[in-house]
Formats: C-alpha cells, sequence, structure tokens
C-alpha cells in the first residue's frame, strides 16, 4: 500500500482552490485504497479531529483572509512520520511547509512530488518591497525549488511551459484539477435563482472566486461593465470574497451599475451547486465581448 503525507500551508476551514483541490487529493486517494495523511498548520475555527490530518502550531488569523503562519514541531512532525511510515510525500507550496516535505522526503529517503498550483510571483504585491525585485526573488525561489523533487505536477500545459522556459529540468505531468461531478450534477437552477432573486427568464453571467488583485479583476469588471452597457437585460452574479470585493462594487456604482450587480459573498457546498446552472460562464466573455474592448494584462 502506498503510504502518501501531503504537506500544505493552506487548508480548510479556508476557502479557495487550492483549498479545494488539496483536499479533494486527500479525500480520493483514501477512498482508492491508499493511505494518505495531510500535515497543515492550525487555522482559526478549524477542526483539529479530522481522520488522517496533523495540525501543526501556528500564528492564526493573518490577513483578511486569516491566514496562519506555521511555527517549528520538527519533534511533532517526526513522531507523525515514524508513526505512518510514508512511501511518498507530496508538497503543495514551495515554502514554509514545503520545505519541510523536502526535508521529510531527502531524510527518509522516499520520493518527494511537487504540484506547481500557481504562479506565486503574482502575489509579490503582498510583500513590502519594491514589485519588480520581489516578482524576480519569488521567481527564483519557486525555480529552484522546483528542481529539486522527483516528479512535478502542474495544473495546465500552460503552466508545464512556463517552468520548462523558467529552467526546470525535473519530470512535469500536467493533471488538471479535479471537479466533483456529484456535487453539481446535483445542482438545482430553479433553486439557485429563488435564492438570489433572479427570474428563470434574467439573463445571467456568472463567476466564482477569491476577488483579490492577483486574479486580474481590473480585467474582468471592466469587461463586465462593458458587457451590461450593450446589453440591458445582463446582470451579474459575482460570488467570492476577498479584498478587491468593495472596489468591483465602486467601480460596478461609478458605471451606474450597481443594481445589476448581485455580490451574495463566498457559497459553500449545495449553494454553489445550485448557482452553477443558473448563470452563463464569465469564461465566455471572451466570445460576448469583441477582443479590441478589452485586454486582459496577465
Amino acid at each position: 500500500m502506498r503510504r502518501t503525507v501531503m504537506f500544505t500551508n493552506i487548508f480548510a476551514p479556508l476557502v479557495g482552490g487550492v483549498e479545494r483541490s488539496v483536499a479533494t487529493a486527500h479525500e480520493d486517494l483514501n477512498k482508492t485504497g491508499d493511505f494518505c495523511t495531510l500535515v497543515t498548520p492550525r487555522f482559526r475555527g478549524d477542526d483539529n479531529r479530522e481522520d488522517r490530518v496533523l495540525r501543526v502550531p501556528a500564528i492564526t488569523g493573518l490577513g483578511r483572509r486569516g491566514y496562519s503562519l506555521p511555527l517549528p514541531a520538527f519533534g511533532r512532525i517526526s513522531r507523525w512520520m515514524e508513526a505512518i511510515r510514508p512511501t511518498l510525500v507530496h508538497a503543495h507550496q514551495p515554502f514554509l511547509l514545503g520545505g519541510t516535505a523536502l526535508r521529510v522526503a531527502r531524510n527518509r529517503g522516499i520520493p518527494l512530488v511537487f504540484s506547481h498550483h500557481t504562479f506565486y510571483e503574482r502575489y509579490a504585491h503582498y510583500f513590502p518591497l519594491d514589485g519588480t525585485r520581489a516578482r524576480r526573488a519569488l521567481i527564483r525561489m519557486t525555480t529552484a525549488y522546483a528542481n529539486r523533487p522527483d516528479l512535478i505536477i502542474a495544473p495546465t500545459p500552460s503552466v508545464r511551459e512556463v517552468l520548462i522556459e523558467r529552467g526546470v529540468l525535473v519530470p512535469i505531468e500536467v493533471v488538471p484539477t479535479g471537479i466533483d461531478t456529484s456535487l453539481y450534477s446535483s445542482g438545482c437552477r430553479t433553486r439557485g435563482r429563488h435564492r438570489f432573486g433572479l427570474s428563470l427568464d434574467d439573463e445571467v453571467v456568472g463567476h466564482v472566486g477569491r476577488l483579490s488583485q492577483e486574479k486580474n479583476l481590473v480585467y474582468l469588471v471592466d469587461a463586465m461593465v462593458h458587457l451590461m452597457r450593450k446589453r440591458p437585460s445582463v446582470r451579474w452574479l459575482l460570488a467570492g470574497d476577498g479584498d478587491r470585493l468593495h472596489w468591483a462594487r465602486r467601480r460596478v456604482a461609478e458605471a451606474g451599475l450597481a443594481h445589476r450587480l448581485l455580490t451574495p459573498g463566498t457559497l459553500l457546498g449545495a449553494a454553489t451547486a445550485d448557482a452553477s446552472p443558473s448563470w452563463i460562464s464569465s469564461c465566455l466573455l471572451l466570445v460576448l465581448i469583441p477582443r479590441a474592448s478589452c485586454s486582459p494584462k496577465q
């Protein structure tokens, strides 16, 4: 039996794409007969009694999202490793617990897999440093780490291509992030539209995601403002939370379109499933909007 231990700096109760991806991988590996455990920091409001999850001490409640900074817990992690005797280590970030994952793999002489979920230089604006220097430093650091594991998992071919261009020599496999199809197939359009006060005839464009600067929201908001001006019947359902939510609301209000914007906040579980068949995906904006109208910056 393969015995995998995952290391991740972000996990439930935080809500986001990486958190969901890690949780899905953890759950599915255990369902398929593997023994998969997970090491992650403590977070405010977490359940410290999850099966096969080790929560290490951390400074909690950092930033708007409530991130945690894991504290040194080598003794506790070492005892956990001795108890489960992993045959594979899987790191989900190159920093903090990602470094711990590398040490555990090397000390125990077992393979290390690294999932490259995102381009970390896009988060440079969170650091109190010159933006250009911070981005370059993050690229150097993540590239150096990416050359240490035995295998890299990239979510898309484009991520794989960028890593190769940056000099990553480790084998890279493209494995798209899985989706719980059973959850979304149970969604009810009528129930979802009723939840948000929409009629079945309303033309709705929806977007769900974390509303932060690195998500290129300037392009998304400008595109939606353009679309709503051209098509008076369109309403925008912007689901999610983040430090740019208030900016997005203000930008739409300045365009005189606030009455056509719905911001229900973070949707979880069945609420997301009910909403998903209720809108046209914002991914279709490039089809609905002339290319010359607004161009993405990233």
